[in-house]
């Protein structure tokens, strides 16, 4: 096997940096702010966009395992966030729905996500900039679902 190339460690060690110093500072404002951490949020979002939401529709959407997105998805519904609903066509599994005061979370939390979004990434870069940013980030995004619950099995 040859040598690597140095390249990809910097790259690496920047974008995961990056996703952690982002996640972080998103998250600490979102929580000051409304009470409602980063890690509720997503979800929540996924349920209330997601006709007929289930906890696999949460874990692809969120790159996640759905043991994973399982354990949020209870962790929301004890909160009082969101409620499962029979699935009248395959009664193994279930759909989730936000509640009223889930949605009345997931409102305030969106604006406050909108603020620290804006805070922490909005004067960086421009338009283009992010639109090339996001670009090459969704080229790295090529693993299907299907292999994310194969490694995590």
């Amino acid at each position: 096997m040859g040598p690597r190339s140095p390249l990809l460690r910097t790259v690496f060690d920047a974008l995961i940096r990056a996703e952690t110093e982002v996640w972080s500072d998103v998250d600490a404002a979102m929580t000051a702010s409304c009470g409602t951490p980063l890690s509720r949020f997503e979800p929540m979002s996924v349920i209330a966009s997601t006709p007929d939401c289930r906890v696999a529709d949460i874990a692809d959407a969120l790159s996640i395992t759905r043991g994973g997105a399982s354990k949020l998805v209870e962790r929301i519904r004890a909160d009082g966030f969101c409620e499962r609903l029979a699935n009248p066509g395959d009664g193994r599994s279930a759909f989730f729905v936000l509640t009223p005061a889930g949605a009345g979370v997931l409102e305030r939390a969106q604006a406050a996500f909108d603020d620290a979004l804006d805070r922490r990434l909005g004067g960086r870069l421009d338009a283009p900039g992010l639109q090339q940013l996001e670009g090459l980030l969704r080229a790295l995004r090529r693993t299907p679902p299907d292999e994310r619950e194969e490694r995590a099995r």
